[in-house]
């Protein structure tokens, strides 16, 4: 049986978010769904997710995504235009930076097959907020 449903639009400082799989009833599902609007100028938590990965596919705008693993805590910076896809693994503290406004999408999945993809899965280290450095970041330095 089919069945329709519409996600609410939850309010974030960086924009919006639309979780598509996580507002379906029933049980946790294995993957998750989400898709973002988000605002030049903000960034999200720096947090990471244990049991989750975390795939961003970007459709409009620019994201600068900063990761730092945990043993080494060696910083990657990766900038994410249209088309792009980039894939966190669980245990990488990580964030998004706003450079240019647009959407994404991201998916989730669980890295065992006994642990459902519960949105609950996220440890963070700080919040989300006006992001001052990336508004004057230059974009050459990251190849735009």
């Amino acid at each position: 049986m089919t069945k329709k449903f519409k996600p609410e639009w939850e309010k974030k400082c960086w924009g919006a978010v639309q979780h598509i799989f996580a507002d379906a009833e029933g049980p946790a599902p294995a993957a998750a769904l989400s898709k973002l609007q988000v605002d030049a100028g903000w960034r999200c938590s720096r947090h990471l997710h244990e049991h989750r990965y975390n795939l961003f596919s970007m459709t409009l705008g620019v994201l600068v995504i900063e990761g730092w693993e945990l043993l080494s805590l060696v910083k990657t910076t990766t900038v994410l235009q249209p088309g792009e896809v980039l894939v966190v693994p669980p245990m990488v503290v990580h964030r998004f930076r706003v450079v240019r406004p647009g959407s994404l999408v991201e998916l989730y999945w669980s890295d065992n097959s006994w642990q459902d993809c519960s949105m609950d899965d996220i440890v963070r280290f700080d919040v989300g907020g006006r992001d001052e450095e990336i508004t004057s970041l230059d974009l050459r330095r990251v190849g735009l």
